[in-house]
């Protein structure tokens, strides 16, 4: 009974600022990740993603991910991970991009809720070989917020997560600004101990720009752990 009234009060909140009306585009993202602990404080991950863009008639993105995880205790976690991902630009072609990713993970216990906080710093490469601001690293501070219910076989969820944009050279307007944030809310479903997916609907939208663009996102992702 308590869960369903969560997840009446999260859609009542999305409905009423808006969230699903006036859309830009409506996405796909559809993911695959395969986790191995190495020690008992050290695990390897590795995703793979496909994410579809106009109204899930166009590829957007590829993306490969893998990162390298190490427990400092048992709610604070540190990680780096390396993602390339091949691009669909309007122009037609792909563009490639390298991306480094630093994250420091706290886990907050409230029984039965969860609250994770995530904060990264990333840094990207863009057409390295094909552009002239290619070689010139772009850099974002991302912080991510998630309040989890924690049931035994299933686990609602909803999050909230910042874009602070340090550096871009091919949108320096807006650089040492705010520029996106994410909503998202979703249910985790445990199969067995090593097996689970997720569904989750989420907003994004550009902040502080001109033409903010503002996408819903239905996303799956079907995790393999501890193989």
């Amino acid at each position: 009974m308590l869960k369903n009234l969560i997840f009446l009060f999260i859609i009542t909140l999305l409905i009423q600022y808006g969230i699903f009306a006036q859309t830009n585009d409506f996405a796909n993202w559809t993911g695959i990740s395969i986790q191995k602990n190495i020690t008992n404080r050290t695990s390897v991950e590795l995703e793979e993603e496909l994410r579809l863009k106009n109204n899930c008639t166009q590829i957007n993105s590829f993306l490969s991910t893998i990162s390298l995880n190490y427990k400092l205790t048992k709610c604070k976690d540190v990680s780096i991970a390396y993602r390339f991902s091949d691009k669909y630009k309007e122009e037609k072609y792909f563009s490639e991009r390298h991306r480094l990713m630093f994250d420091y993970k706290y886990k907050y216990k409230i029984k039965p809720f969860v609250i994770n906080y995530r904060t990264r710093i990333q840094s990207e490469l863009q057409d390295y070989n094909s552009s002239d601001k290619g070689k010139i690293p772009d850099c974002i501070w991302r912080n991510k917020l998630e309040i989890k219910y924690n049931l035994k076989q299933y686990k609602p969820y909803a999050t909230t997560e910042l874009f602070f944009q340090i550096n871009d050279p091919r949108n320096m307007e807006s650089n040492k600004s705010f520029n996106q944030y994410r909503l998202s809310i979703g249910n985790e479903f445990k199969i067995n101990n090593k097996h689970s997916f997720s569904i989750y609907i989420m907003l994004q939208k550009d902040i502080n720009t001109q033409n903010p663009q503002k996408t819903i996102t239905f996303g799956l992702k079907y995790a393999i752990n501890n193989i």
